[in-house]
């Protein structure tokens, strides 16, 4: 197995721990019979993308993600997230901080509800666009919208 990385800017040795963060830029290519491919950010704003030897992009990580309190719409935490904005109960968008490229993403929502136990909660999809997404909460049917304590969105494309 070889591994070269070129382009860069800064300069890190190997089994020592600098003192200073330091900046590799560039491409990192890892080149064997099980880990051929090229793991490479063409910008600051674009997620790491995944290409296999031919160039071609086989994945991306997450684009956006954020865990945020359901009854303020208080961010806890977040990634490529500006804000939430809590429409009325249970209904949220999530303003991204870079746009989304195209609205063919998709929208990943986790809650943790502990008010009301019996039902199950729904996050359910209500709108794609490219600056934001929205859900809303559903329980015990979709006319029943609820506030969870955590609600954790993730959005990959």
């Amino acid at each position: 197995m070889s591994v070269t990385i070129s382009g860069t800017t800064g300069v890190a040795t190997p089994g020592v721990q600098n003192s200073a963060d330091e900046t590799i830029a560039g491409t990192l290519t890892v080149t064997g019979a099980a880990t051929a491919g090229v793991i490479k950010s063409t910008s600051t704003t674009a997620p790491t993308t995944f290409q296999n030897s031919a160039g071609t992009e086989i994945g991306t990580l997450c684009r956006a993600w954020v865990n945020f309190n359901g009854a303020t719409g208080a961010i806890r935490n977040n990634f490529n997230v500006t804000s939430v904005t809590r429409n009325a109960t249970g209904s949220y968008t999530i303003n991204f901080t870079t746009a989304m490229p195209d609205v063919n993403y998709s929208t990943v929502a986790a809650i943790n509800l502990t008010a009301i136990s019996g039902y199950y909660a729904t996050p359910t999809l209500t709108g794609l666009n490219t600056a934001n997404t929205s859900i809303t909460i559903f329980y015990g049917g979709i006319s029943n919208a609820v506030d969870p304590s955590t609600v954790c969105v993730s959005v990959f494309r």
